[in-house]
């Protein structure tokens, strides 16, 4: 039997309206749900990657993407010193992403080598919605050699000869980075 009272109508409207809400909580709240932008890094790769002299010239090259669904939006790519995407980027470029496409952007310059001896590392990190949305990173190392350091002579120490005759002495030369002394 069907109940058609005000009363009874009013509370099937009520609780259809519940259920509406509670059915689009639980779409906006969905692990399935995708962001609206994404960026991709296709490529980043920096010359030399061993042997480099501390504060040497590098150069880096790569590839960057963007998608949007909604609306057109700038993202940026930056270059960080160190395996992480914070501090000051070294290298910072606007890209404009298209509403409902991909867009792709290749990227170069040049960085600056880190002075410190040992591995050394610079973070790409390409963000498709301002710098703060759909962001990705990519870490690649180097290795700086330590600075060349100097060769050093031994002094062969004060001498005394007398005139006519003959000095003699050992002069010994050593290279700390082990390089062939000539």
């Amino acid at each position: 039997m069907i109940d058609l009272s005000r009363r009874r109508i009013r509370y099937d409207k009520a609780w259809l309206l519940s259920l509406t809400f509670l059915i689009g909580v639980g779409f906006l709240l969905s692990p399935t749900k995708t962001w609206a932008h994404t960026g991709t890094i296709s490529s980043f790769s920096i010359s030399p990657t061993s042997n480099v002299n501390p504060g040497q010239s590098m150069s880096f090259s790569g590839r960057v993407a963007g998608w949007h669904a909604g609306h057109s939006y700038s993202g940026y790519a930056q270059i960080f010193r160190g395996s992480s995407a914070s501090g000051s980027a070294l290298y910072s470029k606007s890209h404009y992403y298209r509403d409902g496409s991909t867009t792709y952007y290749n990227i170069s310059g040049s960085l600056t080598a880190s002075s410190t001896p040992g591995t050394n590392y610079f973070t790409l990190r390409n963000c498709a919605y301002s710098t703060s949305g759909g962001c990705v990173t990519r870490t690649v190392s180097y290795t700086v050699k330590q600075a060349n350091r100097r060769p050093t002579v031994t002094s062969p120490g004060n001498k005394t000869v007398y005139e006519g005759s003959r000095l003699s002495f050992t002069i010994r030369a050593s290279d700390p980075d082990g390089d062939r002394l000539t």
